[in-house]
Formats: C-alpha cells, structure tokens, sequence
C-alpha cells in the first residue's frame, strides 16, 4: 500500500518538518503482522536514519496522538533514551495532517526485534527491565490514582459477548470459507476458546472490580516492538495504544509475548521486572487474568479480522505464524 502513496506526496510531507528532506532516500517499510493499518517509511538523508508514519484515517485522533508524544516526550526527559521521541516541523507542531490523515516524523531506532522463534532469557530479562523502567519515567505524568483497569474491562466484555452468542457467529464465518490450513488452524483455536472461555470470564469477573494503581502504559507492548543489539535493548517502539491502566497489563502482554507457557513459567521475568519496580499484591493477584482473558479475547479478535471482515489477505504468512502462536498459547494456558 505504500507503493500507491506518490513521492511528491511523501517529499512534501517530509519538506514540513526540514527543507532539505525533499531529497532524502525514502524506502517503505512492512510491518510484519501490524494491526493499526499504519504505513511506514525509511527515510535516510546527511547520515540521518528516520522514521515517517501515516497512521490510519481516524485512529489515533489528533488529541490521542498528541498525547501519546506527551508521553514519549516525558518519558526521555525521565532519562529513557530508547523511544521515537517525533521531531517537531518547522511551525512547531509534532503532528502534521494531510487529506485526513495524521503522520509523525521520529528517529529510527537501531537494532533487531526480539525474535519469540528463538527465545532468550537474557533478552527477555532485559525487555521486562525496560518496561518497568519506562513505568517507572511515566507514572509522573500524571496524578497518581487507584481504580478499576480499563484493560480488564475490555477483555471481560469481549469474553462476555463471545458466551452470548458472537463464538457462534465466529464458528459459522470460519467454517463458511474453504477448506485450507488457515480454517484448520481457526478450527483448532475454536476449540481452545470454547474450552476455556467459561472459567477465564469468572476469573475477570472476581478480578475485574479490583481496585489497582493506575497510570500510563503502553497497552500493546510485545516482544517485536523491542528492538536489541546484542541483549542490549535499543528500541522501544509502537505507542499507538497508550492510556491511562495498569501496568499489569504491559507486563502480562509482554511477558506473554515472548514466553509461549503463560503465567506459570513467568517467574524470571517477573522477577526482571520486580527488581526495577515492584509489584503490588493485588498486581500480581491479576496478571494471570490479564494474560488468560487477553490471549483467549486476542484469538477472537483475530479470527473475527481474518473471516469475518477479510482482513490481511496480502499478509497469509504472518497471518500464519499468528494463527499458530494462538493456538501454542492457548494449549498452555
């Protein structure tokens, strides 16, 4: 989809942040299993590597966007040197619009994704130490408050819809397309999200009135948006989906990212974390809620986008490789 997206269109954007830009080397870039529908561009000019993006019409807004550089501006201020920090244009402003659509320039942070495929228990330490370091910057953003966690909530009205019906409808949308190994593996993931559906909602019904500190977090950190050279982290990336919640809620959907058995075999990488910045009783009281009710609500949301609304046709290996993950998570849930 980048290739529909003209060079004049991509210099003149480019041109609002620095003049000289127009004649940067600007190369796209595929974002392996993305959801957001961003597009994003590797712009290399005068020894300068950076990163152009165009998130989707309507999402974020330009008050969520503006809050999420807030935030990214806060945290570095707070001594983390690791984030796309956007780079303002020339009339001040970090957020530029062009025909409805809202794009950012930041720098491109070096390094490689942490690879799930081959896990590593020194790069997976070192990413759960980041994420409380980036906490930890970020809880004097705002006021501290105690409340409900809106990511529970969420997952407790997705498993609610799904026992009301909406597990039927995804069952009729799969089995309605053609036989292939993509239906095989909903077919299996559909099995998994039947079994286990009853006894992870009673568990987010007892957990999800628990009053928890809340904050801002990233709400949708997983191990390919930290980047490491070595086992060193250098890249902490994608703040599409920060907010105000709990910060059990990063660390259970990046611990769960990277660590396919679930919250039992956690204890390392908690313990990473912990050393950084502690977890209450109540937080560790619901992380195995978070982890349970967001891999069986991720599932159905990825076979509601796959056969359902047709999304990702252009994407069927990592699609895949997504199906796949779902399924191994789910069986050791």
């Amino acid at each position: 989809m980048q290739n529909d997206i003209s060079s004049t269109i991509l210099r003149s954007a480019l041109a609002e942040w620095r003049a000289d830009l127009e004649n940067a080397d600007i190369r796209p870039h595929s974002e392996s299993t993305g959801l957001s529908g961003a597009l994003v561009w590797r712009v290399t000019h005068g020894g300068m590597s950076l990163c152009l993006k165009r998130w989707p019409k309507g999402y974020p807004s330009p008050a969520e966007l503006s809050s999420m550089h807030d935030l990214l501006q806060h945290v570095t201020r707070s001594g983390i040197r690791i984030v796309p920090v956007p780079l303002i244009t020339s009339e001040g402003r970090s957020i530029l619009h062009i025909d409805d659509f809202l794009w950012e320039l930041t720098p491109w942070l070096p390094g490689e994704p942490y690879n799930r495929n081959k896990p590593n228990s020194r790069r997976s330490d070192a990413a759960m130490r980041c994420l409380a370091q980036f906490h930890l910057a970020a809880s004097s953003l705002t006021t501290p408050s105690v409340g409900l966690s809106p990511g529970l909530f969420s997952r407790r009205e997705i498993l609610r819809d799904l026992l009301c019906g909406q597990l039927d409808n995804l069952q009729e949308a799969v089995f309605d397309k053609p036989p292939s190994e993509l239906r095989s593996l909903a077919g299996e993931i559909l099995i998994q999200v039947q079994r286990r559906l009853p006894t992870v909602l009673d568990d987010i019904e007892e957990s999800a009135n628990l009053p928890l500190s809340l904050q801002w977090c990233i709400r949708d950190v997983k191990c390919d948006h930290i980047l490491f050279m070595g086992e060193q982290v250098t890249g902490l990336i994608d703040f599409g989906a920060a907010a105000i919640d709990s910060v059990v809620g990063d660390v259970a959907r990046l611990a769960g990212s990277m660590i396919v058995g679930g919250c039992p075999e956690w204890g390392p990488a908690v313990k990473a974390y912990s050393e950084v910045r502690p977890l209450s009783t109540d937080e560790r009281r619901v992380m195995d809620c978070y982890d349970r009710g967001g891999t069986v609500a991720s599932a159905a949301n990825w076979l509601r986008w796959i056969f359902e609304e047709n999304r990702f046709i252009s994407e069927s290996q990592a699609v895949h490789q997504q199906m796949i993950w779902l399924r191994d998570r789910l069986q050791a849930l």
